[in-house]
């Protein structure tokens, strides 16, 4: 638990606010304050205005941990560079080894209306934290993984959910800024 943590802080919540980070490795099932206070009592992490930090070479062996998992991007756990997804969006290498993503569109335009994205996500059925930032899907998604713990899609292009998506491990879901207008068949959402 606390490895996977820190590989979270070092792949994606390095800068972030300590409270939001929190409140989403929890969401992920994680026990956070135990893992947050190992990392800190082993000087791998620290807080400074309120904000996870580390050192640029704690950051850069974790993100390295990640990228030995394998040479092929699609088989790592965690996906943060644009390029990386864009790999396994082109050459359709998603498997189930990935565990988390979070993308954001403005750093590379390439992303914002990729249509193999719901292709690919149809093969991360372990994918546990996804957040999205801008990307446009233009038919929608046919699949979310069954194990998603948070979902935070920034203007998430699609009129609802999947059908299929059956979000029993679901603790946040966060569609602001998109074109939702129910849940599922039969679920609206309130104006």
């Amino acid at each position: 638990m606390v490895k996977e943590i820190f590989l979270d802080i070092a792949c994606f919540f390095r800068g972030e606010m300590k409270y939001r980070v929190m409140e989403i490795l929890e969401n992920c099932g994680f026990d956070a304050g135990i893992g947050i206070s190992v990392l800190m009592d082993k000087s791998l992490i620290t807080i400074e205005f309120g904000k996870f930090q580390m050192h640029d070479l704690l950051e850069e062996m974790g993100r390295e941990i990640i990228r030995r998992e394998s040479t092929e991007p699609g088989k790592r756990s965690r996906l943060w560079l644009c390029e990386d997804l864009l790999h396994v969006l082109t050459n359709n290498t998603a498997t189930e080894a990935i565990q988390a993503i979070i993308l954001k569109s403005f750093e590379d335009e390439r992303v914002w209306n990729y249509e193999a994205f719901p292709k690919a996500l149809s093969k991360m059925y372990n994918l546990r934290l996804l957040i999205i930032i801008g990307v446009r899907i233009p038919n929608g998604l046919d699949y979310l993984s069954n194990n998603l713990r948070y979902l935070n899609w920034i203007g998430y292009s699609s009129k609802c959910l999947p059908s299929s998506f059956q979000p029993e491990k679901l603790v946040e879901l966060t569609l602001p800024s998109g074109k939702i207008e129910y849940l599922w068949e039969g679920i609206k959402r309130e104006p």
